[in-house]
């Protein structure tokens, strides 16, 4: 049975309208190419430190690094041309980054290099050889044989060097314990009887946060081992979710929706932040206050002491933004036309 193809706003269509070509995004893996000159316009949708560094990921296999906290940037060579999606840090030299045709990155030197761990048709290979001989598991994984590399993983949670745990379209999950040299289909640990798209994952300590299409939200006790559903607030797409230093938990999306859960998700409280354009990226900050950032150029942080409370801040340049990560005293945000930033004392009362 084919899996249902469903048609909707996402967090990458949002950002990247315009800013790409259709088959930029869906192309297959290639080899990498030489270092290009940076381009201070690259389409740019994740973003994350690795210890003092800067590592953003984007369209084509973009990867660039900074070390002076955004204000310059030079590109790093990635062993694909399909958009990159996400990247995150398990330690300052150890990082993964995800992206379109199924692909994931692994890096060893904080960015400078990068190799690849998984592709579409892997972990289509994956799933058959895992799915034994249960009907529904082995229909599921050779539809995904049959369509090819066509879909993307979306985010990616990292517990140390070893741990990490990919999601993507389609409720595509693939767990590794090992550094990558060995990925798991984790998708039957995952209860999403619609195949809704997984679009965000955070975590602290054992508890794992996913939020995702049609109001979807989940949470692992057991560092990941298994999940259950949450009640939702809201029944739009959320397109992140973020842990926050005092153990809040705030999920993001559509229409200007956010909520804030301070008991693990059983219950949700709206914030009011005055806009409706979809929320697209976010980072705790260390001094335990939260960046927000939309697809419409706004940036909103936390109050200290109220941190349900929000204050728009204006960053040293709008842009449709989709990602968000703290270096130092600044607050870097990527998307459609770079990077931008503003100081991470912003919005202190």
């Amino acid at each position: 049975m084919k899996t249902p193809r469903r048609r909707g706003a996402g967090r990458l269509a949002l950002l990247l309208a315009g800013a790409a070509t259709a088959a930029a995004l869906v192309q297959g893996a290639a080899a990498a190419e030489p270092v290009r000159a940076f381009r201070h316009d690259a389409a740019l949708v994740g973003v994350a430190s690795a210890g003092t560094r800067l590592v953003a990921v984007g369209e084509r296999g973009t990867v660039v690094l900074s070390d002076d906290g955004s204000r310059n940037w030079r590109h790093a060579s990635a062993p694909t041309d399909v958009t990159l999606t996400s990247v995150h840090f398990a330690t300052p030299r150890e990082g993964w980054a995800t992206g379109h045709a199924g692909t994931v990155l692994h890096t060893a030197d904080g960015g400078l290099t990068w190799s690849r761990q998984l592709d579409g048709e892997a972990a289509a290979r994956l799933m058959l050889a895992a799915a034994g001989k249960d009907p529904a598991r082995r229909a599921e994984a050779q539809q995904l044989v049959e369509d090819g590399p066509d879909k993307p993983f979306l985010d990616l949670y990292t517990a140390d060097a070893s741990t990490a745990l990919v999601v993507g379209a389609f409720n595509l999950a693939f767990r590794t314990t090992d550094g990558g040299r060995r990925w798991v289909p984790w998708q039957d640990r995952i209860p999403n009887p619609k195949s809704l798209h997984l679009y965000g994952i955070a975590g602290a300590g054992r508890d794992l946060y996913i939020a995702g299409e049609q109001g979807l939200l989940l949470r692992s006790a057991d560092a990941g081992e298994t999940f259950r559903p949450l009640a939702s607030p809201y029944r739009g797409t959320f397109f992140g979710v973020l842990v926050q230093t005092d153990g809040g938990v705030i999920v993001y999306g559509l229409r200007g929706n956010a909520f804030r859960s301070t008991d693990q998700g059983a219950n949700w409280s709206r914030l009011a932040l005055g806009t409706t354009a979809a929320i697209t990226g976010g980072v705790a900050l260390a001094d335990g206050r939260t960046a927000l950032a939309t697809q419409a150029g706004e940036l909103f942080v936390s109050e200290p002491v109220r941190p349900e409370a929000f204050v728009r801040v204006v960053p040293d340049h709008t842009q449709p933004f989709a990602g968000a990560a703290q270096q130092g005293d600044r607050i870097v945000l990527v998307g459609a036309r770079g990077s931008s930033a503003a100081p991470a004392t912003a919005g202190r009362q």
